[in-house]
């Protein structure tokens, strides 16, 4: 054991303590059940599991028992949903990113969709704080019939508590393949470097708060117009929705911009349940 050193110890420094987190979730279909076929949690990334009816989708709340994230904290997270197994994943709060000193906050997340495979990945806001220094990364695998709704929102600091990200680096990507195959692809580099940095017609303007929904295989194009008749009805945010074929696979990317977090999903959850066929929203965004 190395033995604690003072802070006055010559020729020493003091390093602060990261978060380190590692979890393994694995999702099995097994009859008319989805079912938890292995689970792996190693430091202060943990899922836990809350008790659904026969043939619903198993759900997944991933929760950063650390309480938040700075520079030098590293979260993975891999994930398989087996073939025709169903799964939504979500997180317990909004995932806090707070000032950074140094290097950045690395999350990173790999997921696998066997055949006939569902997901639903609705992670509550990030939430970056001023001098944020965040780098994360999600990786989606599909098998051909397997389908995905992906979810990712973003608040640039709470409105209601007058908090800005004015300064710091916010980098973000998604990568989405079908059998290996590049569907979708997207990289997000905020960098404020003072008040107002982010605002132009370019950029965010004044809004304080975004997301990106996806959906990926079956007919998205069905989902295209009742979608686009939803947005039109919600006037506090910039929104909009586009569906498309890349390599023979539908996808739909539906825009928000809003205000702050509140507007934001009001106009989030709507839409989500569109998406949802039938699965209900997390319990975890209403609690």
């Amino acid at each position: 054991m190395t033995p604690f050193v003072g802070s006055d110890a010559p020729g020493l420094v003091a390093r602060p303590q990261r978060t380190r987190g590692d979890c393994k979730l694995e999702v099995a279909a097994k009859g008319n059940r989805n079912v938890l076929a292995r689970l792996y949690q190693e430091g202060a990334y943990k899922a836990r599991l809350p008790t659904k009816a026969p043939g619903d989708a198993l759900e997944a709340v991933l929760i950063n028992t650390s309480g938040g994230l700075t520079g030098g904290d590293r979260m993975e997270l891999k994930v398989r949903i087996g073939d025709g197994a169903q799964a939504v994943i979500t997180t317990q709060a909004c995932e806090k990113f707070y000032k950074s000193t140094g290097a950045p906050a690395v999350v990173t997340s790999q997921i696998e969709l066997g055949r006939g495979g569902v997901l639903h990945w609705l992670p509550q806001e990030a939430i970056l704080f001023d001098h944020a220094n965040v780098a994360r990364d999600l990786s989606i695998n599909l098998a051909p019939d397997a389908r995905l709704v992906a979810l990712e929102a973003v608040l640039l600091g709470r409105k209601w508590k007058d908090e800005r990200f004015e300064q710091g680096l916010f980098a973000d990507r998604w990568q989405i393949c079908v059998e290996g195959k590049r569907v979708h692809t997207e990289q997000v580099r905020l960098m404020p470097h003072g008040p107002g940095t982010l605002g132009g017609p370019a950029k965010l303007g004044a809004h304080a708060a975004y997301a990106t929904l996806l959906l990926v295989g079956g007919s998205p194009s069905d989902l295209l117009v009742p979608i686009r008749g939803c947005l039109a009805g919600i006037e506090e945010v910039v929104s909009g929705a586009s569906a498309w074929t890349v390599g023979g696979t539908e996808k739909l990317i539906v825009r928000f911009l809003a205000a702050d977090g509140y507007e934001l999903r009001k106009a989030l959850v709507p839409v989500i349940a569109m998406l949802g066929e039938g699965v209900i929203l997390p319990k975890m965004w209403t609690t």
